[in-house]
């Protein structure tokens, strides 16, 4: 279990990285405190592989060219926004074609 307590969250804002549409959480602070245990627990594992990359947190929905995350946003924008209470955590590892769950971390 991770140092970290459990904490609620809203989801309203549709955002978007270069082919990628995401949610972004609000408040984003509290995320800071598990992505910081998981570098202390694994110093050789940085996020995204860089020490000195940006974590912006985040929940991706769709990933592909421009028309999809219109369609796609035009899709979720009705159901937002979404509440919840943060109550674990994923360690995420990319092979190389996907995303796959390598540790779950639950928060105190």
């Amino acid at each position: 279990m991770l140092a970290v307590p459990a904490f609620p969250l809203e989801l309203r804002e549709l955002r978007r990285f270069p082919g990628a549409l995401y949610l972004a959480p609000e408040p984003a602070a509290p995320f800071a405190r598990p992505t910081a245990a998981l570098v202390r627990r694994f110093p050789g594992y940085p996020p995204y592989g860089d020490r000195s990359l940006t974590v912006i947190p985040h929940l991706t929905v769709a990933q592909g060219d421009d028309e999809l995350l219109d369609r796609a946003a035009a899709e979720l924008t009705y159901a937002l926004p979404l509440r919840a209470v943060i109550r674990e955590t994923l360690l995420l590892e990319h092979d190389g074609a996907r995303w796959q769950a390598r540790e779950r971390f639950h928060l105190g």
